[in-house]
C-alpha cells in the first residue's frame, strides 16, 4: 500500500513547514491553555532527516498534543501508523498517546497500543479501528505528551490509512463443574466436544487423587487423550511430581489439539493445608501460552484472590484466563475479568460452572453491560447443560472484539481498556511488596471473629 496516496493526514510526513516553527497544518493545544502544561513542539532536522519535534517543558506534570484535521468516511476500517525515536527518559506508553478521534459518535476516540522496534532505534506504532456511524466526519490525529520534563520525541511520519476489517477469531470454550470418576470426566469432554468447543475447562484436582502423579498418571493420560480424539484444548489440574527437582505442585496443564502438552503451570498462591499437610511446593512463575486461537494463562483456585497474578497474566497479553479450583467466589471472577479486559472461564469442584466476558459480565446471568453495546452481547450460541454428572457451560467469542466494562471508546475505556493496564501514574508494586513483607505491626487490629455471633 502506498502511504503517500492513501494516506488521509495533510503534511503527514511533516516535510511542509520551516525548521523551528510548526508543522503546516497543524496546530498545539492543551486542556484549559494553561502555559505551564504546554509541552514543546518544533520541526527540527536529525541526522539529515526532517522531523516533528516533541519534548517537555521543565515541568513534570506538562501535557499536551499536536493536531492535525481533515474530512473522513465512516462505516470504514482504518489503521493508524506512526514512525518515532525516544529519549532513554521516554515510555511510549506512559509519556505519549497517539489518538485518532472522529466528531460524529462518542465511542470515536481510538489509539495506537502496540509498538515495535525497527532499525536504528525508530520504533513503529500501529492499530486498527472501526470508526462509527454513517457519512462524512471530521477527523483528528492528535500527537500527545505528557508527564515528562526533559524527554524528547523524534516524530518522522504518521498515516492514517482505510484497510480491510480484522478477520474474526472466533473461539467457542466451555467450563465444567462436579465431581467424578475418569470416566465422568472423559463423558464430559466427549459431551463439549460434540457441542462443538474449541477449549474445555476441568476444575482443580479434578480426580481428587491426594497423592502426586507423573505425566503416565490418569489425569494427564485422561486429558491428553481426550483432546488428540476430539481435536481440541483440554486443561486441568492435578497434583504433579516434576521429575526435575523431585518436588510436587499443584500443577495446571493445557493440552493442545494433537494431544501433545501446550503449556504448565505451577499454583503460586498454595492454600495453607496443601504446604503444610499436601506437601506442595508453590510456583513462581505466571507463563501464557500462544493457541491457534489466542493467548491463554492459567491461575488456580486460591490464585484468584491476588489481583496481581492475573494482572501480569494480562499485561503479557493473556486473552483468556482459565481458573480451575475447588471452589470459586464469582464476585472475583468478575473483578479479575473487568479488571483487565479478559475472558475468564472458572472450573470447580463445588462452586458451579462460569464464564465471565471481558466486561465482566457472567455470561450465564448477563447483567446490564451489553446496554453498552446497543444490546448486542460480546458472545453468543450460550448453552448449559448436564453430561452425567457434571455440568457444562459454554460460549462462543470474536477474540477481536473484547470490549471494556465502560465503553465509550478505546481511549476512554476503562477500567480494564487498553490504556489502564499501561498508564498507572506510579506503580505501587515495590511498597506493596516492603507493606507485605513487613512483619512487625504498626496497624490496628481488625480482628476475624467468623462465629463470634453464633
Amino acid at each position: 500500500m502506498n502511504t503517500e496516496e492513501t494516506n488521509i493526514v495533510p503534511n503527514w510526513n511533516f516535510k511542509s513547514g520551516e525548521i523551528g516553527s510548526l508543522p503546516d497544518g497543524w496546530e498545539v493545544r492543551t486542556a484549559k491553555d494553561y502555559p505551564y502544561l504546554k509541552p514543546k513542539f518544533e520541526l527540527a532536522e536529525k541526522n539529515g532527516e526532517k522531523v516533528l519535534v516533541m519534548s517537555g517543558n521543565g515541568n513534570d506534570d506538562c501535557c499536551g498534543w499536536i493536531q492535525s484535521k481533515f474530512p473522513m468516511e465512516t462505516g470504514k476500517t482504518y489503521r493508524l501508523r506512526v514512525v518515532f525515536k525516544v529519549s532513554k527518559d521516554i515510555n511510549p506508553q506512559f509519556n505519549l498517546m497517539f489518538c485518532c478521534y472522529a466528531d460524529n459518535h462518542p465511542y470515536n476516540n481510538h489509539g495506537i497500543f502496540h509498538f515495535h522496534k525497527l532499525d536504528d532505534g525508530w520504533i513503529e506504532g500501529e492499530d486498527s479501528f472501526f470508526v462509527f456511524g454513517n457519512g462524512s466526519a471530521t477527523g483528528d490525529v492528535r500527537l500527545l505528551f505528557r508527564y515528562s520534563a526533559q524527554g524528547e520525541v523524534c516524530i518522522k511520519q504518521v498515516s492514517l490509512q482505510e484497510c480491510e476489517p480484522a478477520a474474526p477469531r472466533s473461539v467457542r470454550l466451555a467450563a465444567t463443574h462436579g465431581r467424578g470418576s475418569v470416566d465422568k470426566w472423559a463423558e464430559a469432554i466427549d459431551s463439549a466436544a460434540a457441542d462443538g468447543v474449541d477449549l474445555v475447562l476441568l476444575p482443580e484436582t479434578f480426580l481428587e487423587i491426594d497423592e502426586s502423579e507423573t505425566m503416565d498418571g490418569p489425569s494427564v493420560r485422561l486429558m491428553a487423550e481426550k483432546s488428540k480424539e476430539h481435536g481440541i484444548y483440554v486443561a486441568g489440574s492435578l497434583h504433579y511430581l516434576d521429575p526435575t527437582d523431585g518436588r510436587s505442585y499443584n500443577a495446571g496443564m493445557l493440552f493442545d489439539r494433537k494431544g501433545d502438552l501446550a503449556g504448565k503451570y505451577y499454583k503460586i498462591h498454595l492454600h495453607t493445608p496443601e504446604a503444610t499437610e499436601m506437601g506442595l511446593t508453590p510456583g513462581l512463575d505466571s507463563p501464557v501460552w500462544e493457541t491457534d486461537f489466542g493467548t491463554i494463562g492459567m491461575i488456580i483456585c486460591y490464585d484468584g484472590w491476588f489481583g496481581d497474578v492475573t494482572r501480569l497474566l494480562a499485561l503479557k497479553g493473556a486473552e483468556v484466563v482459565l481458573w480451575p479450583a475447588a471452589g470459586a467466589y464469582k464476585g472475583l471472577i468478575h473483578a479479575r475479568s473487568a479488571d483487565n479486559g479478559i475472558i475468564m472461564l472458572s472450573s470447580t469442584l463445588g462452586t458451579g460452572a462460569s464464564i465471565f466476558d471481558a466486561c465482566g459480565d457472567d455470561i450465564i446471568n448477563p447483567t446490564t453491560y451489553d446496554s453498552f453495546f446497543n444490546g448486542k452481547k460480546p458472545y453468543s450460541n450460550v448453552k448449559q447443560w448436564t453430561a452425567g454428572d457434571i455440568e457444562v457451560v459454554a460460549g462462543t467469542f470474536n477474540l477481536n472484539e473484547l470490549q471494556s466494562p465502560a465503553n465509550y471508546g478505546h481511549l476512554w475505556a476503562s477500567p480494564g481498556g487498553y490504556r489502564n493496564q499501561y498508564e498507572s501514574r506510579k506503580l505501587l508494586y515495590n511498597e506493596i511488596q516492603k507493606e507485605a513483607e513487613r512483619w512487625w505491626d504498626t496497624r490496628p487490629s481488625r480482628g476475624y471473629f467468623p462465629f463470634a455471633n453464633e
